[in-house]
């Protein structure tokens, strides 16, 4: 959820937050740099006391609200800690105040940081977005940066194997999303779900082969329509469906 920074209103904020919290929907802190003109998407220079404090202060505002699950930064503030170990520090130290989790790519420098401060480090990866060889998101400046949707399905089926098979467990200690605490030395998955009955139930799960027809559901969307999966293929053909908080920004 953003935190009223680099886009929304505290109002807007404050709303979502406790219809969240009414839906029984968990809480990200999304903070970011504080740029509304260019959505948080430049990189802007702070000293390791002001990227806490950017961060802290954005985080504090939806704890007051409702308990948050984890923190991941947004765009250019996510890139800037991902590859300066101080930054990424600064940030854990952050999680580490809350009781709460980061989520990053894995290899760079916020789930690194996470492991350094003892937060749980929630490890994500970008169905839509195109990857360097190096790990790195194209930049959205490069042509081929954002995928085609049969290209993104494709790469979140491929990392949805990959996340079956390949990732350890690891000892950790904080708070749960919703707010549980973890006890120390609990075996935990470091990945968006760390309970382990949960992962059970992730592999247990069939997933559909490319090329076999989903079955028809209807979902509400956040504009309060409904959406039905057959009549959406119908109009648009390829289909994503992504659940993510609205956060009132063009785009």
């Amino acid at each position: 959820m953003g935190c009223g920074v680099h886009a929304g209103s505290a109002t807007e904020v404050v709303a979502t937050v406790r219809r969240c919290r009414e839906l029984g929907v968990e809480v990200g802190a999304h903070p970011g740099y504080d740029d509304r003109p260019n959505f948080g998407r430049l990189e802007i220079e702070l000293s390791v006391d002001e990227l806490a404090d950017l961060v802290r202060f954005q985080v504090g505002a939806l704890a007051a609200v409702a308990p948050i699950a984890y923190i991941k930064a947004h765009g250019a503030l996510y890139h800037y800690c991902q590859s300066r170990p101080p930054m990424a520090d600064a940030l854990a130290l952050v999680a580490r105040e809350f009781e709460t989790g980061l989520m990053g790519q894995p290899g760079f420098e916020i789930v690194a940081a996470a492991e350094r401060a003892g937060v749980p480090a929630f490890r994500e990866g970008f169905a839509d977005r195109a990857y360097l060889p190096d790990g790195n998101l194209m930049p959205r400046s490069q042509s081929g940066a954002v995928l085609p949707p049969e290209q993104a399905a494709e790469q979140a089926l491929r990392a949805r194997r990959a996340l079956r098979h390949h990732l350890p467990a690891r000892r950790f200690a904080g708070r749960a999303p919703g707010g549980a605490r973890y006890p120390r030395g609990t075996e935990g998955r470091r990945d968006r779900d760390p309970a382990p009955e949960n992962r059970a139930s992730l592999d247990s799960t069939p997933m559909l082969e490319v090329g076999v027809r989903a079955p028809d559901f209807k979902l509400a969307s956040t504009a309060g329509q409904e959406v039905e999966l057959a009549e959406a293929v119908k109009r648009h053909g390829a289909t994503i469906i992504a659940f993510y908080v609205l956060d009132f920004t063009p785009g």
